[in-house]
């Protein structure tokens, strides 16, 4: 059936039909003629479609819900045919003459002040690309850490504006997720009116956001690592091309590049969870370390799976390339007592020098046979590593590990090369050192490990904080153990 507006438009077009052919006029709604032979008026309206009896069946048809036009993400927003700006080849249009002189004299003049320029370039920056829920939602977290709100409003729609009538920044800041907030209101995110302890830095917000809040998200997901350095760096990518705070463009760089340490070393750390602490310092532990297996420790099962035999072989293996007063202190201990620990301390270092095996110790590493299978030249030769104590900042307040030495203190361990690969200089190793009683040291367990771009900021501690709000409930206390299961009071105490 047709929509009442084309119906009445069609009525005189079949009277001037009629009149042409010489058939009857059509018959007024309001005239009536004599009954038909089944009864039923002749200008009667027909059955209706569908209805019982008639046997027309007419399907419901649904209305298809309309996407959000180009207008209501704001200017300059990016059409389908241009992809999602997340692209490999994909690079920004360049702007018209118009819009380059309006971004410069108008959204980002250099006597703007810098929260409204980088607030208006997010907002600008969303419209221009097309985030999935995965890129929007990691880029949300990053804006978090540099104190921007980016959750979404309530009630946000284009329906509750006219467009017709909105300029074109007033579409912009009524579609968009991303605010800062100026009259306070929320803890979590910058306050203009209260920036004492806040300051601009694109490299340390990057550094954060991948030393952390990343790292946490992909569990060791390799693809959302790289969906989250594409979406930072994309980022910036666009503050520069826009020039958006020209004053900031040394950090920015500085913060590209955190972005590709993070890509090289995030992949490393996910390895290094499995091959730390290598063969040396697993047979180590076998033959002097404890029986006791802590639950979660890295490399238990490597350290379970470590026979006795094999376990002799790889350390004394290893031994017999150290030095001489090494080997002469293993003798000396052979007729005191054996060979034991000493001394087990908890501690944080940082990797200072790598220093590989010469031609002539992997000579010797070639040369011993293997256990099982007995083939020379496939035990993993071992490096020296030179680690130097430090202290890491992530926001808790923890006491000194038992046996935690203060000030800097330089450690030189054995290494496997399996293990070295994976390394570099910067990164950081929170260990459990074991100390014989010949002088060499292993590693018993590996509680954590840092990139080299290591970064705390305290903002990662406000992303979950609640506002306090009064509350009348009675505290819990010894004469009223229930007192925390009790409803709160209302105004009146009701």
């Amino acid at each position: 059936m047709l929509r009442a507006a084309e119906d009445e438009a069609a009525e005189p077009m079949a009277d001037l039909a009629s009149a042409q052919l010489g058939a009857d006029p059509p018959v007024a709604a309001t005239e009536r003629k004599a009954p038909s032979e089944d009864g039923q008026d002749a200008t009667s309206p027909c059955p209706a479609v569908g209805s019982a009896g008639s046997g027309v069946q007419i399907e419901k048809t649904k209305r298809k819900r309309k996407g959000k036009g180009k207008a209501a993400r704001g200017p300059g927003a990016l059409g389908k045919s241009r992809g999602s700006g997340f692209e490999d080849y994909y690079c920004d249009p360049p702007t018209t003459p118009a819009e380059a002189l309006d971004e410069k004299a108008n959204i980002y003049p250099p006597h703007r002040p810098f929260v409204h320029r980088i607030e208006e370039c997010i907002q600008r920056y969303r419209a221009r690309r097309r985030l999935d829920s995965q890129r929007a939602y990691l880029f949300s977290r990053y804006l978090a850490l540099g104190g921007i709100d980016d959750a979404p409003r309530q009630f946000q729609s284009s329906e509750t504006i006219e467009l017709a009538d909105a300029t074109a920044a007033e579409i912009q800041d009524s579609m968009s997720a991303a605010v800062i907030h100026r009259t306070g209101g929320d803890a979590r995110f910058y306050n203009p009116q209260d920036p004492e302890h806040w300051v601009v830095d694109f490299a340390g917000v990057a550094a954060g956001f991948f030393s952390d809040r990343v790292i946490t998200l992909a569990s060791s997901n390799l693809a959302i690592v790289e969906v989250a350095v594409s979406v930072v760096q994309n980022f910036l990518n666009y503050v520069l091309y826009h020039d958006v705070c020209p004053e900031y463009a040394a950090d920015i760089m500085r913060a590209k590049r955190v972005c590709d340490q993070a890509r090289d070393q995030i992949p490393r750390l996910f390895a290094l969870w499995d091959d730390l602490p290598g063969d040396f310092h697993a047979a180590a532990r076998a033959l002097y370390g404890t029986d006791d297996r802590d639950e979660g420790a890295s490399g238990s099962r490597r350290y379970e799976a470590m026979e006795s035999r094999r376990a002799r072989i790889v350390f004394w293996a290893s031994i017999a390339t150290m030095d001489k007063d090494v080997i002469d202190n293993v003798r000396a201990a052979k007729h005191s007592g054996g060979v034991r620990v000493v001394e087990t301390v908890e501690q944080t270092f940082e990797i200072e020098e790598f220093r590989d095996p010469s031609d002539e110790t992997l000579q010797k590493y070639y040369g011993v046979k293997d256990p099982a299978s007995g083939a020379p030249g496939t035990m993993d030769p071992c490096g020296t590593v030179v680690l130097q104590t430090t202290t890491i900042q992530e926001g808790w307040d923890r006491p000194s590990a038992d046996g935690e030495r203060q000030g800097a203190v330089q450690e030189e361990l054995l290494l496997n090369q399996k293990v070295r690969r994976h390394l570099v200089v910067g990164m950081k190793l929170k260990l459990v050192l074991c100390t014989l009683n010949v002088g060499v040291k292993f590693i018993r367990e590996v509680k954590d490990i840092y990139p080299s771009y290591y970064t705390f900021l305290p903002q990662e501690l406000m992303l979950h904080y609640k506002e306090p709000v009064p509350n009348d409930r009675p505290a819990p206390s010894a004469e009223d153990l229930d007192a925390q299961d009790a409803e709160p009071c209302g105004p009146d105490g009701e």
